[in-house]
């Protein structure tokens, strides 16, 4: 009888297992296909960790420190961000709230220091092989060209489903491979006519004249 109760015990824990991330992969799938396509603009890194793991760490002008900040809101608490598109097309935060919106677009976030918030799409994952050049390619990009993430929000959640570098999706950039560098320049082999032509000694070792 224990027996039994282990085993079921055990395949229960092995179910459970097995349910977290398939439900979260039923999550990001729905919200890619449901939830509204947004474009949120990359910021510069601050401070410019090294790469830790295989993704892209990101920032975001988003979220940059607000003039208005819920009154009680503390640093690691969850709060609500009301979204809206500017001109351009990109996503910007309009508003913070610690209640969720009955309408529109809007995000769960984490309060940080600096009345600033962390959005739950900071990090791009990538093999581990491509997250070290993705990284560089997205520091080098900054401040150079557009760079923004492609994301896809529904009912507060949200899944990041692009790197956008120059128009271009970073996986381009990284399908091109490394800058080519330089080929060295040929060194001559020596001939026993070169050597007698310079007054050397020749293969035999005997000296020319």
């Amino acid at each position: 009888m224990n027996r039994k109760i282990l085993l079921a015990a055990v395949l229960a824990v092995f179910a459970v297992q097995l349910a977290i991330p398939a439900s979260l992969v039923v999550k990001c799938l729905r919200l890619e296909a449901q939830g509204t396509e947004l474009r949120f603009r990359c910021a510069p890194i601050d401070p410019a960790d090294p790469l830790r793991g295989r993704y892209v760490r990101l920032n975001f002008e988003s979220s940059t420190a607000f003039d208005e900040w819920p009154d009680g809101l503390e640093r690691g608490e969850i709060a609500y961000a009301t979204l809206e598109v500017d001109e351009d097309g990109f996503a910007t935060v309009n508003a913070l709230s610690e209640s969720r919106p009955s309408a529109g677009l809007y995000l769960k976030v984490h309060a940080t220091w600096g009345h600033r918030i962390v959005l739950p799409f900071a990090r791009y994952y990538l093999n581990e092989h491509d997250a070290p050049r993705a990284e560089n390619l997205y520091r080098e990009a900054l401040g150079k060209q557009e760079a923004y993430a492609v994301v896809h929000v529904d009912d507060g959640d949200a899944v990041l489903t692009g790197l956008i570098l120059g128009e271009r999706p970073i996986e381009e950039w990284l399908a091109e491979g490394p800058e080519p560098t330089a080929a060295a320049e040929p060194v001559p082999v020596p001939t026993a006519e070169s050597d007698t032509t310079q007054g050397g000694e020749s293969e035999g070792g005997a000296a020319t004249n």
